[in-house]
């Protein structure tokens, strides 16, 4: 994205939260179903160390082109 001089913006996350953890190392695994133009999907699967299942979801983002800084403000 960057170097089209875009960044991408989150406009609609829906995860299924399948089980619960409170100490545990986590793999995510994201792919990328549509990047196009305008808009990306996601698809988001997040696995516990033994390969179960905790949470999956969707991510949908909107590509932005990047704001020009104006003279004198400040580049981040």
């Amino acid at each position: 994205m960057a170097d089209r001089g875009q960044f991408a913006v989150g406009v609609h996350n829906e995860t299924d939260f399948i089980r619960a953890v409170t100490d545990a190392r986590l793999s995510v695994v994201a792919e990328a179903l549509q990047q196009g133009r305008v808009q990306q999907l996601w698809e988001v699967v997040i696995r516990d160390e033994r390969g179960v299942l905790v949470a999956r979801g969707t991510l949908r983002l909107q590509n932005i082109p990047r704001p020009v800084p104006s003279a004198g403000a400040p580049e981040r």
